[in-house]
């Protein structure tokens, strides 16, 4: 769900690598690139390193003291990455508090130097089982500060999310009386969690991939004869360029997710959506996210404008009052 949007600037002297692999083709989806949920698959691996250089080298295994959990995740994807391309990533450390860190990540291409994808991670240090954030060790703090970097390079930047604004307000009561619609709902399996049982990270956002189609439905009956007339696809395909993630609670195996999400904005060659990713058993929300999506044509493999007509029927079934 990641496309090129502008040519990579050099890259900055990031003091940690943190991951180095190779993209499957099997996480690719039907745009044919690696699929956005990778993308934070690989900055989870990168926590590894990072709790290694800071003396948690057990941090990710069943039997640690303590680990670390994402509060919030800024994204931007740069340019996209194809079955069989390299990928790395390195990082650094924007700022710390007494039980979290704020991190900077880059992916990128080791062979071209193309940038990938860009990361801002707020990490809290927490008891690995009950998830209850406590101080740094003492033999954290020098390697905390020895990472640290002098702050966010501009093509890190958010660009078009506000990442100010609140995110607490999501829950199911008030998804129903916005009368946000359902576009998806699954159950977290065992395959899908971490060593203590919590959903691994990246499934907030491939729940979100698998919710398109829902969210689809709720106006492509309507813009399939205008989009047909205009000479593109029906159900017009979309690509991420920026998303905000904001981790409230964490889902086990068995839980459900419910997915609530809408557009609430287009405008030119982009599109913004909302979902709130409740449990329809508590009402409790797991998760809030914001996605920034272009149109994306597959045969040019580049953003384009929306037809005005198109634009004014996504924009018709927005719903206010639907934020973060």
């Amino acid at each position: 769900m990641a496309t090129p949007t502008h040519t990579a600037p050099a890259a900055p002297a990031l003091p940690l690598q943190m991951f180095l692999g190779f993209v499957n083709q099997w996480e690719c989806d039907h745009i044919g690139h690696m699929n956005a949920m990778f993308y934070l698959n690989r900055a989870y691996h990168g926590w590894a390193a990072f709790a290694t250089a800071i003396n948690l080298k057990s941090a990710f295994q069943r039997e640690a003291p303590s680990t670390l959990l994402p509060r919030e995740v800024h994204i931007r994807y740069h340019k996209e990455l194809r079955g069989g391309e390299s990928a790395e990533m390195r990082g650094g450390v924007i700022d710390f508090t007494e039980d979290s860190v704020t991190l900077y990540q880059e992916l990128r291409n080791p062979l071209t130097g193309d940038l990938n994808a860009t990361l801002r991670v707020v990490l809290d240090h927490v008891e690995a089982h009950i998830g209850k954030p406590f101080p740094w060790p003492n033999k954290s703090r020098g390697p905390l500060e020895a990472l640290r970097i002098a702050g966010i390079p501009e093509h890190g930047q958010a660009r078009s999310i506000d990442l100010s604004l609140p995110a607490d307000t999501g829950n199911l009561a008030k998804a129903l009386e916005l009368g946000v619609p359902v576009a998806g709902l699954s159950m977290l399996t065992p395959a899908e969690t971490d060593s203590f049982g919590r959903m691994l990270p990246q499934h907030a956002i491939g729940r979100q991939s698998d919710s398109f189609g829902g969210l689809l439905r709720q106006y492509t009956p309507e813009a399939a004869p205008v989009l047909a007339a205009k000479g593109l696809p029906p159900t017009s395909s979309g690509a991420a360029l920026e998303m905000r993630i904001v981790f409230r609670n964490w889902p086990r195996a068995g839980n459900q997710m419910q997915l609530h999400s809408a557009v609430v904005e287009a405008k030119g060659k982009t599109m913004r959506f909302r979902i709130w990713n409740v449990d329809p058993a508590s009402g409790d929300c797991w998760i809030e996210n914001e996605v920034v999506m272009a149109h994306f044509d597959m045969n040019t493999r580049k953003a384009y404008a929306a037809p005005p007509e198109y634009e004014a029927i996504l924009n018709k079934h927005s719903i206010k009052g639907f934020v973060l």
